[in-house]
């Protein structure tokens, strides 16, 4: 069961500010999509806000006026896991391994046994 109900736009607006290392106004997050409209985009983010998945980081000027600049409270990875804390670990491995293109698969393997082999010598050496 997942933490989070969230719509399209909102994830797509979530990890917009994801990807940015600094936050980010209504107007700049359009900028880095513009199919998004002002009125969704200021929406959305209420409801980011009120689900406590972003902040108000400051007020900045954008323009000669003031604006909320927001950026996320909860990082990607965190709620990509808080997504499926019900599931077993080896069931969701294989569930993403196989959605994965066949030409990727071998990569992805080759990562996650890096990963594993990573995981496994810290808790020997605990």
């Amino acid at each position: 069961m997942s933490k989070y109900k969230l719509t399209k736009k909102e994830l797509e607006i979530l990890t917009i500010l994801w990807g940015s290392d600094k936050p980010l106004t209504a107007r700049q997050i359009i900028e880095k999509n513009p199919s998004l409209g002002m009125s969704t985009v200021q929406s959305v983010l209420k409801k980011l806000a009120k689900n406590k998945l972003i902040e108000t980081a400051e007020i900045v000027y954008s323009g000669t006026v003031l604006t909320r600049s927001y950026s996320p409270i909860v990082d990607e990875e965190t709620f990509i896991l808080d997504q499926y804390d019900d599931f077993s670990m080896s069931k969701l491995l294989a569930g993403f391994l196989v959605k994965q293109p066949k030409e990727e698969l071998g990569a992805e393997i080759s990562k996650i046994e890096k990963l594993l082999e990573e995981k496994k010598k810290e808790l020997l050496d605990e």
